[in-house]
């Protein structure tokens, strides 16, 4: 998979199983307060993403509370999977949207995605509402334009 080169050609909505979601944030709940990471697997259309797994991969960053950094062996392993459609990584002390640091580190692997997906805990308070769990997950699909630096537009994700 490759990051989409035209703003108008990439998919506008993420298929998310429950049951991925639910290992997504299981390993948002293991690692904690260190930031989870790993892989996702699955396929594309015009339209949409579907994401049928998640592979966890080891976060080797100096700093896990705050960065993550994937093992390289297992990362290139996902790099052959066909069905490599993007990454997860969570934030565990901050709202689940890319910081600085995360468009920066985009730009050396960004050619191999199609999404970027970052979960964690809206507020540190009991859950409620409509994330009765309190775990949300943000996701986005990664565009370079005109040969520019990737970046990362909203997806709608239905699960």
């Amino acid at each position: 998979m490759t990051g989409f080169s035209n703003a108008d050609s990439f998919p506008t909505l993420l298929q998310l199983p429950v049951q991925v979601r639910t290992l997504l944030e299981k390993d948002y709940e293991d690692r904690y307060p260190k930031e989870a990471c790993g892989a996702l697997f699955g396929h594309l259309s015009k339209e949409t993403v579907i994401a049928e797994n998640y592979l966890p991969l080891s976060n080797i960053a100096e700093d896990p509370r705050h960065a993550f950094a994937f093992d390289p062996v297992e990362w290139v392993r996902c790099c052959y999977a066909a069905d490599l459609i993007g990454i997860y990584h969570s934030h565990p002390t901050s709202l689940p949207v890319p910081s600085s640091l995360d468009i920066q580190e985009l730009q050396h692997f960004g050619s191999l995605l199609s999404v970027y997906l970052i979960g964690g805990r809206t507020t540190k308070e009991k859950p409620s509402g409509n994330i009765p769990d309190g775990f949300y997950v943000h996701a986005y699909s990664v565009v370079r334009r005109n040969n520019e630096a990737f970046s990362l537009r909203n997806l709608i994700m239905s699960c």
